[in-house]
This record gives structure tokens, sequence and C-alpha cells, in this order.
């Protein structure tokens, strides 16, 4: 079954749950979240082929001190880029690669002034062909 529309951004949160146990991750940054946290959004993207959404996310880790931020963003842009997990599965979707955009960078959040952000950009390909569940 094709899904020309795959639900990339929650694929891209679950697939960093799956490969960095005990990640505190969302598509938004909750009112009651924890010292360290990552937001994922969807900011563009194309689709590659027939067959390939090419979604286009920032990944912005937040810490209390710039030490914690910079080493939480290292894993998460370690574990998306080393692309161990390639060819998995999740919700009938085949995750095919990341394409980095660059090593993350610090950026201060003005929303949240008492705690560092680091953030970067990269592409997922996602399968818009879907395995039925049973």
């Amino acid at each position: 079954m094709q899904d020309v529309s795959p639900p990339s951004q929650l694929l891209t949160v679950d697939l960093l749950r799956s490969v960095i146990g005990g990640l505190e991750v969302g598509t938004v940054y909750p009112r009651d979240a924890p010292p360290e946290y990552v937001v994922v959004q969807r900011v563009g993207g194309v689709l590659q082929n027939a067959i390939t959404d090419a979604a286009t996310f920032s990944v912005q880790c937040y810490a209390p001190d710039q030490l914690a931020a910079e080493m939480l963003a290292g894993r998460v842009w370690h574990a998306l880029y080393r692309q161990e997990w390639a060819g998995i599965r999740i919700s009938g979707h085949m995750l095919r690669a990341w394409q980095s955009a660059g090593a993350p960078q610090m950026l201060v959040d003005p929303e949240r002034p008492h705690l560092v952000r680091f953030q970067f950009a990269g592409q997922l390909l996602v399968s818009t062909l879907r395995r039925a569940q049973h």
C-alpha cells in the first residue's frame, strides 16, 4: 500500500526512541519537560522519487548547561549519521537513510533562556510504501 504522505515527523521520533534508550523526544517542547529534551520538527522536504519522501528536519537538543546540551546533540546526531538503523520498519514504513545538513551548533532559544540548545538539520528518507500491519 502506498502512503503518499507518510507521518515522517512521528516516524523520526519513534526512530530516535528506538536507537537511543531513555531519550526524551517529541515534536513540541512540553511545559513539564525533563532537564534534557529533544524536539524534532519537519521543516520541509520533497518527494525524492515516486516511493521516497525526503523529509527535512530540525533537531533541537535542550539541556541545563552547554556541555550537557552539546553531548546530547552529539549522541542524537551520531545515531542518525551512523545509520545503523537503515532499513528498519516503523509503522510499516521503511526508513532508508539520513542525509546530514551539518553538525550540531549552539543557538539561543529566546523562549527558554534558562536552557542551552544545540540544533542540527538533515533529511530522513522514508519509503512511501507501507507494509500492512497484522
